[in-house]
């Protein structure tokens, strides 16, 4: 699937703090997803469906930045603000596998596919 869409190029502004709070995670998210990134992500659950596979969430979408795992309950809300977002330049996506081990994910790149490059190993 993944020789099959291209990688996107562009920038991803995460301007935002928050939380996932049913999972206790804190993140640094976009306030605002750029067309370009939405594109890419329906052409990637469209090929993903094409090939048999049906996403469990093809519906949610939040490009984010995890920071932190296992929040106290009564973490604090606390904004980035625009002058403090940090500017992600995007031009590859990476297929990551991520079992838990000891309750905490790990994460190992699978395959990556960059901008411009047909499908290479990580």
């Amino acid at each position: 699937v993944g020789d099959a869409v291209p990688a996107p190029c562009g920038e991803l502004v995460l301007d935002v703090f928050d939380t996932f709070r049913h999972a206790r995670v804190m993140f640094a998210g976009a306030s605002c997803v750029p067309t370009w990134l939405q594109d890419f992500r329906a052409l990637l659950v469209d090929s993903l469906r094409y090939a048999g596979y049906i996403p469990k969430r093809a519906g949610e979408f939040h490009p984010h930045v995890t920071l932190r795992r296992k929040l106290p309950a009564d973490w604090p809300e606390m904004p980035i603000g625009p002058k403090n977002a940090v500017h992600w330049p995007v031009s590859s996506y990476v297929l990551m596998e991520s079992p838990l081990t000891s309750g905490l994910p790990h994460y190992s790149p699978v395959h990556s596919w960059s901008h411009g490059q047909i499908g290479f190993t990580a």
